[in-house]
């Protein structure tokens, strides 16, 4: 029997607005195809809306409306899945073994600085969201900053919009002075979707094992990613087992309920030996096993810990 899986950010239908590609009719280009998807047992997808840089102002809302409406046309036409946006709806996938998705926002370029936008995507499905990607927008300079200052006002003023609005505050490409204005400033857990641990490869988008603590602190959940460039033992190159590594550095640091699945499938451009797509998580659960992760911990690990935090967000949906 598959162990379920909640993973916490794929760039699926970002990469089908960006590419051109159809979920349904191109899916041997997707790491997480529909089928790929109910080989490793994922239960809920948290499908990521991502604009790229060069993408900014209306042009920017703009598409990241089209990636959702991509998802939910996907949806339609593909058995077996859904868009939840409820509690109700996520009761009934779950209870009906329909595949869900919900989404998160990677990088606010798309709401121009705007509660109101804010409202909107949170209206729509958003559940998680990232202040800045990797480069800078009207709310803060990303985690490439070289002299980074942190939060506009204008994404100061997101965070307790978000979550009043159900969203969970992502912390993934932060730099660290965004980080530690957010730690001032959430009322809730916020958590980290995709990432691996700097202790392990330092790296930007990594985070450091006193940021790891400061979110478990809050009761949120570390995501850890698929990418061999935040896992991997070089830059380029990594395997199942070096991503088995940082997900044991992390429960060794902060326990068993506040650690994650972030594969980041679909957006990015290397893959780890052995964990190449969805269908491999089954693998990844096998050899955590063999290392002596409990049964007890691997349910969180897969779906529970995620489950814990999107429950919550959209218990406080308005």
């Amino acid at each position: 029997m598959l162990r379920p899986v909640v993973d916490a950010h794929a760039d699926i239908f970002s990469k089908s607005i960006e590419d051109g590609l159809d979920w349904a009719d191109d899916s041997s280009f997707f790491d997480a195809s529909p089928e790929k998807l109910r080989l490793g047992g994922v239960r809920l997808q948290v499908a990521s809306i991502y604009v790229p840089s060069r993408v900014d102002g209306e042009l920017a809302t703009k598409m990241a409306l089209r990636i959702v409406g991509a998802a939910h046309d996907a949806a339609r036409r593909v058995g077996g899945f859904s868009i939840v946006n409820t509690l109700s709806d996520l009761d009934h996938c779950q209870r009906e073994g329909v595949i869900a998705f919900a989404f998160g926002m990677e990088g606010a370029t798309p709401l121009l600085g705007s509660v109101d936008r804010l409202r909107l995507f949170a209206a729509l499905g958003v559940r998680f969201l990232g202040l800045t990607h990797n480069h800078d927008n009207e709310c803060g300079d990303g985690c490439f900053a070289k002299a980074p200052t942190g939060l506009t006002a204008k994404g100061r003023s997101m965070i307790a919009v978000a979550e009043g609005a159900g969203v969970t505050l992502d912390v993934a490409h932060l730099n660290p002075v965004s980080f530690g204005q957010l730690v001032d400033s959430a009322s809730y857990p916020f958590v980290c979707t995709h990432a691996g641990c700097r202790s392990l490869l330092d790296v930007p988008r990594n985070l450091t094992d006193h940021q790891i603590r400061l979110l478990a602190d809050s009761g949120g959940v570390f995501g850890v990613d698929a990418f061999p460039g935040h896992v991997g033992r070089s830059r380029a190159a990594g395997t199942i087992e070096d991503m088995a590594r940082h997900i044991q550095h992390a429960l060794d640091l902060v326990g068993e309920d506040h650690v994650a699945l972030g594969a980041d499938f679909d957006g990015i451009p290397t893959k780890l030996q052995g964990f190449e797509d969805a269908a491999r998580y089954p693998a990844l659960f096998e050899y955590l096993g063999f290392k002596g992760v409990s049964d007890v911990a691997l349910e969180k690990l897969a779906s529970g810990n995620w489950l814990r935090v999107i429950r919550d967000a959209l218990g406080r949906r308005p």
